[in-house]
């Protein structure tokens, strides 16, 4: 029993650790306008040895994949919550707004990583396109045309939310508008008949 809670105690203060480098280095990227960061002005913001640093990431590249790789995990597995047997579930409002609610938490990092970061939303895109398929590659003649559509709209509202507004507006508000460009397409159309 006791080994058990020393191991979780353990494995929170590892979270912890590991939550605050993530978090350290996107404040450091957005008060520098640039990923160029060193792992030494890392450790030091965070009150942290090197070896802690090392413990959980191999190189500083490593830690910005991990973060990176964590929103976007994020997003798809929002698609997958939400997933429903009919491919239209994709276009409804309800999963719009859970996708920029999600946007819209972690505001800051979106930001940041959509300004200083050249392969974000590429990323973003390519996961968001592989999970669509994912879901409805045998309901729909052709799903890469879907997919790309959809995925395209989503990161560009996300990018033009967060870079080109600095969120001026509400997820809500974004949600609703992004479900009217999806009820206006031809495809949605098609997919309700």
């Amino acid at each position: 029993m006791w080994g058990v809670r020393m191991k979780v105690k353990k494995d929170r203060r590892a979270q912890h650790s590991r939550n605050l480098i993530k978090q350290t280095y996107i404040a450091l990227v957005q008060e520098r306008g640039s990923t160029v960061i060193s792992i030494t002005e890392i450790v030091a913001r965070c009150n942290i040895n090197r070896s802690t640093f090392y413990m959980h990431f191999q190189t500083k590249e490593h830690l910005q994949n991990q973060i990176v790789l964590d929103f976007i995990e994020d997003i798809c597995g929002i698609l997958v919550q939400h997933a429903e047997p009919s491919p239209n579930f994709f276009f409804q409002q309800h999963v719009q707004q859970a996708i920029f609610n999600y946007v819209e938490q972690h505001y800051v990092a979106f930001h940041t990583f959509l300004t200083f970061s050249d392969s974000f939303m590429k990323r973003l895109s390519t996961e968001i396109y592989n999970q669509f398929i994912a879901l409805v590659q045998d309901k729909l003649p052709a799903p890469q045309i879907a997919a790309t559509y959809y995925a395209s709209v989503i990161t560009g509202m996300i990018y033009h939310w967060s870079v080109e507004t600095y969120y001026h507006y509400s997820a809500q508000f974004i949600a609703q508008e992004t479900t009217k460009l999806f009820e206006c397409n031809m495809l949605c159309q098609q997919l309700n008949r």
